[in-house]
């Protein structure tokens, strides 16, 4: 985990750099660009939008928790016969990118923010945060779904 939250970090930064307004001058579009190009490989690049005071941190994290909750919810309803890599294994993949990603950006925060309030708030939120993510790993009725889409051999 330490090593995908530097990669991350590393990214952001870099892009951060490319688009900051000091570089701009010399070429307006760079982000514009980036974009552009991610996108023959279906990817999306977008600048992450941080958190400033506490309340954005704390509803930030009831946010992707509830969001978690019934993306989690929706794959545990499907029928057996009816899962596929779509609405099973991508999804799981696309809740664990926005779970990372929030837990990523509030380990920053908790970090680097001058605010001192703000930081403890993420401290106190990332615990939630953390605690809520190991219980996901105990979820039977998500497993039964996964298990049904390998059981497919497809």
């Amino acid at each position: 985990m330490n090593a995908r939250k530097h990669l991350l970090f590393s990214l952001m930064f870099a892009l951060l750099v490319a688009t900051c307004p000091a570089r701009q001058k010399s070429s307006p579009d760079r982000l514009a660009a980036f974009q552009q190009a991610a996108a023959k490989f279906h990817s999306v690049i977008s600048l992450p939008h941080f958190e400033v005071a506490s309340n954005e941190v704390i509803a930030t994290v009831r946010k992707t928790i509830a969001d978690g909750n019934g993306a989690l919810d929706k794959i545990a309803a499907l029928e057996p016969a009816r899962v596929n890599f779509e609405n099973t294994i991508r999804a799981l993949d696309d809740i664990g990118y926005q779970i990372g990603t929030t837990d990523n950006r509030l380990s920053l925060i908790k970090e680097t923010s001058t605010n001192a309030v703000v930081r403890d708030t993420a401290t106190e939120m990332l615990k939630d945060l953390e605690e809520w993510m190991v219980g996901l790993e105990y979820r039977e009725d998500v497993y039964k779904a996964v298990k049904a889409y390998a059981d497919k051999k497809t």
